[in-house]
């Protein structure tokens, strides 16, 4: 059997979270401690900001569009043949629905054919029946350039994937082992 691989399971992950939210909390808590008398009441603001912030004033800005200053002149429209113009402008190198939908169609197309004088479609993935057996009785090959070329085998080798068995949870004593110097 392959060397085992740690996972950490929904239980470990669980854990891993309570361990971690207890040695943040403790960590805060000793900080906190040690400045005495500060929280989120104190008010430790130099004389300066205060007197800034007491000498900023009220707002008498209403919210209104009305109330606003240096407003643009609305007056001015843009006309239809304008606004149409400037569209047509900013979209003409934009692909449409169409040629979208078109290209989507093409993408994992997949066509067993005899010989490689049949591959003439770069969108195409072309098959062609080998001597293998199992996962692997066809080679396959995509048009590039204008000429076939073969890229692969339908073979499928998984030496070198982790496997279920090779799989072992991370233990709740192993997660304590990590966190022993925090």
């Amino acid at each position: 059997m392959a060397e085992e691989k740690k996972y950490l399971d929904n239980d470990g992950l669980l854990y891993l979270k309570t361990t971690l939210k207890t040695k943040v909390d403790a960590k805060v808590n000793t900080k906190v401690d040690k400045v005495e008398g500060m929280g989120l009441s104190h008010n430790d603001l130099t004389d300066d900001l205060v007197e800034k912030i007491n000498n900023a004033g009220d707002s008498s800005f209403t919210g209104d569009y009305n109330d606003l200053t240096n407003k643009p002149d609305l007056s001015v429209y843009a006309e239809t043949e304008d606004v149409n113009s400037a569209i047509a402008t900013a979209t003409t190198d934009m692909a449409t629905k169409t040629y979208v939908t078109q290209q989507l169609a093409n993408i994992n197309k997949k066509e067993i054919v005899e010989s490689t004088t049949e591959m003439t479609d770069a969108n195409i993935i072309y098959l062609i029946a080998n001597s293998g057996s199992g996962d692997n009785i066809y080679d396959e090959y995509l048009v590039i350039n204008g000429k076939p070329e073969k890229v692969g085998t339908t073979a499928v080798d998984l030496t070198n994937y982790v496997q279920e068995g090779d799989l072992v949870e991370i233990t709740n004593q192993e997660i304590d082992e990590i966190f022993a110097d925090f």
